[in-house]
């Protein structure tokens, strides 16, 4: 959807994937030519064959242009890039599978580059301009993930770290990670009926099995609702002043790590 257009004047809209060596050659796919109406308008439709047939296409950005001028564009941020592209990832050092994904990849997968493949490094480590190299299936995904040579990927590297922690460091506390309460097998979240599939041991339950924390959470209603006890007001009265929340799904993140400054009194971190 586009607002704020005018009247019987002609727009553009296409999927750009950009050229690492020349502006110039960036290639640039129509999606449609239309005249406006009116003062907004939505796109519907069948994309292209061409975009999943012959020759592949990373789609870096959207671009909308008025009577043949650029006049916005729109690109594929870091995190979508990693939620469609990512179907596995090895821990780099280990070899160990950290997850991997078994449900069908994301409508559009095709069309969002592949982040690993986008920022290799240098000899010396440091990270080059990301070349974009169209797509890739997962099993070249994780060769590439897998390499430790000269064209090693630093960028894979640190989301391989990233992934470690998340999904494996408790940071000496209640026997949780991340990825307890944003398991990959959920989508990165939990609900009533995922929390029935676990086994009693699970470290989510773990205030149901120590008697330490027993006060610091609710098992009923994390079980009923998937409800977290937390103490956003810090650890002064844990067990009387806490807030239930549900798990938010972690593609969330994009759109709350900056604070709304509308607001006269935001919330706190």
């Amino acid at each position: 959807m586009r607002t704020g257009l005018t009247r019987l004047q002609t727009y553009s809209v296409g999927l750009v994937d950009r050229s690492e060596s020349d502006l110039l050659t960036d290639k640039v796919t129509s999606l449609d030519t239309f005249v406006a109406t009116g003062t907004s308008r939505v796109l519907t439709g069948a994309l292209p064959l061409n975009l999943l047939q012959g020759a592949p296409i990373g789609a870096d950005r959207v671009v909308v242009n008025k009577g043949g001028e650029p006049l916005g564009a729109g690109s594929v941020n870091v995190f979508q890039k990693i939620f469609f592209r990512r179907l596995s990832l090895l821990n780099e050092s280990t070899g160990k599978i950290l997850f991997q994904e078994t449900t069908p990849p994301p409508p559009l997968f095709a069309l969002v580059a592949d982040l690993a493949n986008e920022t290799k490094a240098s000899p010396d480590g440091s990270l080059l301009e990301p070349p974009i190299l169209g797509l890739a299936t997962p099993s070249t995904e994780s060769s590439a993930s897998a390499s430790s040579s000269g064209g090693s990927l630093a960028l894979d590297h640190l989301i391989s770290q990233g992934a470690r922690l998340f999904l494996e460091e408790t940071f000496k506390g209640n026997g949780r990670t991340c990825g307890t309460c944003h398991p990959v097998s959920n989508n990165f979240t939990i609900d009533a009926d995922f929390i029935a599939t676990l086994p009693s041991t699970d470290p989510l339950f773990v205030a149901e099995f120590n008697p330490a924390l027993a006060q610091l959470e609710r098992p009923q209603l994390m079980r009923a609702f998937g409800l977290i006890l937390e103490n956003l007001d810090g650890f002064s009265s844990p067990t009387t002043k806490f807030v239930m929340r549900g798990v938010p799904h972690t593609l969330g993140l994009q759109v709350s790590l900056t604070r709304d400054t509308s607001l006269t009194n935001p919330p706190r971190r």
